[in-house]
């Protein structure tokens, strides 16, 4: 029988409970599917240790996934197999599809048939949860539509989670229920749909308490879990307890007083939310992050902040590359001399039996911001004290913004005062400015007869709502005279093609190489999951900040520049070096081109800013990537880096990975990397 691997991948597993008194508990395992069996390892992808179980693939009854409520953990599935359960745990949806999927095929292959009933949560405490049978051999209470062997096709749809109201208490506040909601519990940021409406009751200000006198802000993007015990919850028209102190900017903004109790009326704009006080009083206030917790930074990027910053105790709170682990701190210690050298020390959050948070067992606590204040008093095991999040991350993550908190996004040409050229290419000229005499801001002056201005205006304030912190801030748009202007944040450092070919030093630090290709990562994963496209990701089009943070600028511009660099022979507008396939022959834009261009982003890198098939014309390029010619290997590039890059060129879009895949790719390479 061919033994030949199928798939492999990492994914965390529930133990099977085989033994009644056995230990319920999930453990990170390398999975390995062949035509025959299907396999499970210690160690990781790359250094696989001893086979912790296998079983033949004839053996599956059924496989298919679970309510993400069954395990509280997102992207599960079920496999059936000799009357056993094995839950398996993936990073994403498209992972657990894919999985699906591969299983059935073999399982097709080996003429298996499947059941057609299945239970879509799990048996405990005498029943399944489900349907409340009690008998664990009774038949399923969903309909899978495998009755027979599986050809492949759509996956049923699979319910999210649904969170039982959670009570929110504060230490001396009256008790509100709710359920999460929008917009940081919309589905599109990994959270379920409403499943009712708030109910409350009238809430007292009160003392947030000496522990809390430090600028913490309104809480928004945090998971649920973090938020529990704290009326600290982003929902239009609710109450919210503030612990955060803030002076007015301007006109229009409100004071926010330790204690207060604030009603939010809008939330519309990206950074800042409208509220009122008890006195009737309305204006705005940021709805930024609590600045020490990083959702989507990774190991490497935290641990240069810290450095830079290196002083004792500084930390950061990030989501875990492990999916066995919610949370991981990283923290400066100089092993308690003072000029002791920088060493940065990484701990998982993890939880106990009572639902509570902790990094000692011994100091546990119901919530995240209780754990971590209680760590800022005692070390509690920890190799040093926990004192604040490094000077980099301190204040708004995205400062700029006050500037912009009561105006649209027209902006007026008179408050603009302009400094010097910062540059200039296929849109116009670059110029910085200061906005309103106070924040520095880069203005792009398009050249006029370059754009088709009117569709450009009908989608710009759509584009101004697009945030993350890998994304250029686009503030707003000057359109009451010609050329148009375009307002965005300021990046210090400029372009990243000028940067890396100015820093070649970099070329022999591939650490720093990938975390902004991991930057990049995230920014257009944030796109695909808004529906948007590049139509031109190119080393060009991103810019360099303080810290050697990256952003993507430019998103979506392409659709309205008339340019012959960036116009075919049928019209269409694109750059022929960084096209996909699909895009060279039919003109059909998607995800799946800008990732293409992606790896050919990421090539750029790694070759100091090398013009990608310099060599070639644009007419040869076309000819070549159609039969199969791809860039070669830089001589710096780890070799993972470079498989990477071949799977973004595969000649079939939907054989490429998405931009949510690839930044798991990109974070498990980063940490071979750095191992």
């Amino acid at each position: 029988m061919d033994e030949s691997e199928i798939k492999v991948g990492a994914m965390t597993k529930r133990s099977q409970q085989k033994r009644s008194y056995g230990p319920v508990n999930f453990k990170e395992r390398v999975f390995v599917l062949t035509q025959s069996k299907l396999s499970y390892y210690e160690g990781t992808i790359y250094k696989r240790g001893k086979v912790k179980g296998s079983f033949p693939v004839s053996t599956i009854t059924f496989v298919g996934p679970i309510n993400d409520r069954a395990l509280n953990r997102k992207s599960s599935f079920q496999i059936i197999h000799n009357d056993c359960y094995l839950y398996c745990c993936t990073r994403s949806q498209d992972e657990r599809n894919e999985w699906i999927n591969a299983i059935k095929q073999v399982c097709q292959s080996q003429n298996n048939f499947l059941k057609d009933h299945y239970h879509p949560d799990i048996y405990n405490n005498g029943m399944w949860q489900c349907c409340n049978h009690s008998e664990k051999n009774a038949r399923g209470c969903q309909t899978s539509g495998d009755a027979q062997p599986h050809a492949p096709g759509p996956l049923p749809k699979v319910n999210g989670p649904e969170y039982p109201p959670i009570s929110i208490k504060p230490n001396h506040a009256p008790q509100v229920s709710w359920k999460p909601e929008p917009s940081w519990a919309s589905a599109k940021h990994g959270y379920p749909p409403p499943q009712q409406d708030l109910t409350e009751t009238p809430v007292q200000s009160y003392d947030a308490g000496a522990q809390y006198k430090e600028q913490l802000a309104i809480v928004q993007g945090i998971k649920p879990s973090l938020l529990k015990n704290y009326q600290l919850v982003n929902l239009k028209g609710k109450l919210h307890h503030v612990i955060y102190i803030l002076q007015p900017q301007e006109s229009g903004d409100v004071a926010l007083t330790m204690g207060e109790t604030y009603t939010v009326t809008d939330t519309s704009r990206p950074y800042w939310w409208k509220v009122r006080n008890k006195r009737g009083e309305e204006g705005y206030i940021p709805a930024n992050f609590v600045n020490w917790f990083q959702k989507d930074m990774t190991r490497q990027r935290a641990e240069y902040l810290l450095k830079q910053d290196g002083k004792e105790g500084n930390f950061i709170v990030r989501d875990s590359s492990q999916p066995s682990v919610i949370y991981t701190l990283s923290v400066v210690t100089k092993g308690g001399q003072i000029k002791g050298p920088v060493v940065v020390k990484h701990y998982h959050i993890k939880k106990n039996s009572c639902d509570e948070f902790y990094l000692s067992e011994k100091h546990s606590m119901p919530n995240i911001i209780d754990l971590i204040n209680y760590h800022k008093h005692n070390a509690g095991g920890l190799v040093t004290r926990l004192r604040q999040a490094p000077l980099s991350l301190e204040g708004n993550p995205q400062p700029s913004t006050h500037m912009f908190s009561n105006s649209k996004w027209e902006i007026d040409f008179n408050e603009l005062d302009f400094h010097s050229e910062l540059g200039s290419g296929q849109f116009g000229v670059v110029k910085l400015a200061t906005i309103r005499g106070k924040q520095y801001v880069a203005v792009k002056i398009m050249k006029e007869g370059t754009m088709e201005e009117d569709q450009f205006i009908e989608e710009a304030e759509v584009m101004t709502k697009l945030t993350h912190p890998n994304l250029v801030g686009l503030y707003g748009v000057v359109v009451q005279q010609r050329p148009i202007c375009i307002v965005t944040e300021f990046m210090e450092e400029g372009c990243l093609l000028d940067y890396i070919r100015k820093h070649t030093h970099l070329q022999s630090h591939p650490d720093h190489l990938l975390d902004m290709s991991y930057q990049i990562c995230s920014a257009m994963k944030y796109l695909e999951s808004q529906n948007m496209i590049h139509r031109d990701l190119a080393a060009r089009n991103c810019l360099v900040g303080r810290n050697m943070v990256v952003k993507v600028a430019d998103f979506g511009l392409t659709r309205y520049v008339l340019d012959d660099e960036y116009t075919s022979s049928l019209g269409s507008k694109f750059p022929i070096k960084w096209a996909a396939p699909e895009v060279l022959n039919y003109t059909k834009f998607s995800s799946k081109s800008d990732v293409w261009a992606f790896g050919i982003l990421v090539w750029e890198l790694f070759t100091g800013g090398k013009m990608p098939y310099r060599a070639l014309s644009n007419t040869e390029v076309v000819e070549r990537v159609a039969h199969g010619h791809r860039l070669e290997r830089p001589q710096s590039c780890p070799h993972d880096v470079y498989r990477l890059m071949l799977k973004t060129w595969d000649m079939e879009p939907e054989k490429r990975p998405s931009f949510n895949n690839l930044c798991y790719e990109v974070e498990d390479i980063i940490d071979v990397v750095n191992a």
